[in-house]
């Protein structure tokens, strides 16, 4: 957050340290709880690294390249200093290292509060990959190609929706719990009904997709609290 336009950002916090200091496992949402059965002591720090350490492993994979470790041919601290690598990936001739993009880039952005407020930490991934195709068609939408409109609805078509965003059917149906969080709005498209169904259907003509957008204060709310509501809600009306 404090590298300059156009820099790449250097990492030298470590993976772990004191209860005092600053690290990545600090940043890392875990259930892990120590462990103290018998003869096996195992703390939560220790979890919650070696959880760090396999994403990293995983981040860094041949398929992925999303990170770069520079020192896992060392005996110790294989993870530390581990640099982000262009959100790009997998391309020839290797990824490039990340850098901040500039004002002129095309960039996409999210509010802040869906990583202050634990959004990133409670929604599944088919939600977050829903809302970042959001934030990247709003932003496709903008004449400056960046940013978003909080009252500019947006729409994707099934082929744009298969071919650019690699999403499924059934991962786009995670608009359906995103607007139960109050996290987006739809309007359904003309002749649609809002669970998707359509009037007086034709197999031969593609009915007018839905459109969503972000709604920026829903995010200004405590993800927990938020979602735990409703889904007690949802689970109310099932009841029922």
């Amino acid at each position: 957050m404090h590298t300059r336009l156009g820099g790449h950002p250097v990492n030298s916090m470590p993976l772990v340290a004191d209860a005092e200091s600053d690290s990545w496992i600090n940043l890392v949402a875990s259930s892990a709880q120590t462990q103290s059965r018998g003869r096996v002591y195992i703390i939560d720090r220790n979890k919650r690294l070696r959880s760090l350490q396999n994403a990293l492993r995983v981040l860094s994979g041949e398929g992925v390249q999303l990170v770069s470790l520079p020192g896992f041919d060392k005996a110790k601290n294989k993870y530390e200093n581990f640099e982000l690598l262009d959100e790009g990936g997998v391309r020839r001739g290797g990824p490039d290292l990340y850098k901040v993009p500039r004002s002129s880039d095309r960039y996409f952005a999210l509010p802040a509060t869906f990583f202050r407020n634990g959004w990133i930490h409670v929604l599944d991934d088919s939600e977050i990959i829903f809302l970042m195709m959001l934030a990247f068609l709003h932003a496709d939408s903008r004449r400056d190609g960046h940013g978003f409109e909080s009252d500019n609805y947006v729409s994707v078509s099934t082929p744009e929706r298969l071919l650019h965003f690699g999403m499924s059917r059934d991962a786009y149906e995670a608009h359906w719990t995103l607007r139960k969080f109050g996290l987006i709005d739809m309007r359904p498209g003309r002749g649609r009904l809002p669970d998707g169904r359509v009037r007086k259907f034709d197999p031969y003509h593609n009915a007018p997709p839905h459109r969503f957008r972000l709604l920026l204060e829903g995010f200004d709310r405590s993800a927990v609290g938020a979602v735990q509501s409703a889904l007690s809600q949802i689970r109310a009306e099932g009841e029922e």
